[in-house]
């Protein structure tokens, strides 16, 4: 076995949609195996889904293998891990998880001799202050300073990567997404309606209904007021309800997933961007947020690491405190109400810095990755 790959995800379900699509390079969630798979075409691989279940049958394509290691909680979903990668050896093992399963990772790689990389995509930081999520935080530390090399999503990771290793060495950036959107044109925006608008996946933990509940006074009380959001998600049909409930059926608007080309159409029209993630979900590379920014409008989001590394507060966008949704109702009502202060915020959007020169995708760091550990250069600790 050439390669391993543990990623989270439903990996059989993923690689079908493939098969029959050709891959995903649109920023949606099959973008990720659609890369690992484009980067290492032509090696035997396998790849383990850690949301895959294991009484599926696994899918075997020629020298590409799948199989799902779900179920039973993570311990058990780590010793399946670790027992898969024993009996494959690959020369190289790429793991996208963290906690046990990273843990696993590194343990058969030790006993096989393999080489390391993890691929970043969600914070590094504690969840929460608990007991547990420090813990884990110390074993993800104690892993990530023994892999061989690092591939982060984004400038925030990269920093966080750094951290954590005691410097640079063996990290790969990629980035993906922005440099499908078009310059942006600065068009005045429109008097009415102002429109605020969400791109993501439609999910709790983004925030999604902390979003409606903060906008629901401001768009009863002021009819030129819209509510936009763009994206796909477990909790769409939910939300879809909760609108019709709360009678704002005509004032909330659920587009659904749209093609990555047309979101920059979106964006130029809105008055500001929302992004309410909540402080359990892992935040890694706020792409919403940046794109946002990008085409000078104002980025509405939590005081967490990686929207506060990008979104200055009074700059060019306003912050709110995580998880406070009364917080979140004062900052999109001063930026709706207030003409001078949205049109500051938008000039000092236009003069962040949104896109990363001459990054990689995900395939193009991989494949640096690859050659990097491949060719015998120890970056990773004993």
């Amino acid at each position: 076995m050439s390669v391993a790959y543990v990623k989270s995800g439903d990996v059989l379900t993923e690689y079908m949609k493939i098969r029959t699509s050709g891959g995903d390079r649109d920023g949606g969630p099959l973008v990720y195996l659609t890369q690992f798979l484009e980067a290492t075409e032509g090696r035997a691989r396998l790849v383990l889904g850690t949301a895959s279940a294991r009484a599926l049958p696994p899918i075997e394509d020629g020298a590409t293998r799948l199989r799902g290691v779900a179920g039973g909680g993570s311990a058990r979903r780590s010793l399946r891990i670790f027992a898969a990668l024993l009996r494959a050896r690959p020369k190289t093992i790429v793991c996208g998880e963290r906690n046990l399963p990273l843990l696993a990772t590194l343990l058969a790689a030790k006993l096989t001799g393999a080489r390391t990389i993890f691929s970043s995509h969600n914070t590094l930081e504690p969840a929460s202050p608990r007991l547990r999520h420090r813990l884990m935080v110390r074993l993800n530390a104690f892993c990530l300073r023994r892999m061989h090399a690092c591939i982060c999503h984004g400038p925030f990771l990269t920093r966080q990567m750094a951290e954590i290793r005691g410097g640079d060495a063996g990290i790969l950036t990629f980035d993906r997404g922005m440099d499908d959107l078009p310059e942006p044109s600065y068009a005045p925006p429109a008097e009415q309606p102002r429109s605020v608008l969400f791109v993501g996946r439609v999910e709790r933990e983004k925030g999604v209904f902390d979003l409606l509940r903060a906008m629901r006074p401001l768009l009863e009380h002021d009819p030129d007021l819209r509510l936009v959001y763009v994206g796909d998600g477990p909790a769409l049909e939910e939300l879809r309800a909760e609108v019709v409930a709360l009678g704002l059926g005509a004032r909330v608007e659920l587009a659904g997933r749209v093609p990555h080309r047309e979101i920059a159409a979106r964006l130029e029209t809105a008055w500001a961007a929302a992004t309410p993630t909540r402080s359990t979900f892992p935040e890694g590379r706020p792409m919403a947020a940046t794109e946002a920014l990008h085409f000078g409008i104002p980025v509405i989001a939590p005081d967490l690491g990686p929207f506060a590394f990008f979104v200055k507060h009074g700059e060019n966008g306003l912050l709110f405190r995580s998880d406070c949704e009364s917080e979140l109702h004062e900052r999109l009502k001063a930026v709706l109400s207030d003409p001078g202060l949205r049109a500051r915020l938008s000039e000092g959007a236009r003069r962040t810095p949104s896109r990363m020169a001459g990054h990689d995708d995900f395939a193009g760091a991989l494949a640096k990755a690859l050659r990097l550990v491949e060719g015998g250069r120890p970056e990773a600790r004993a």
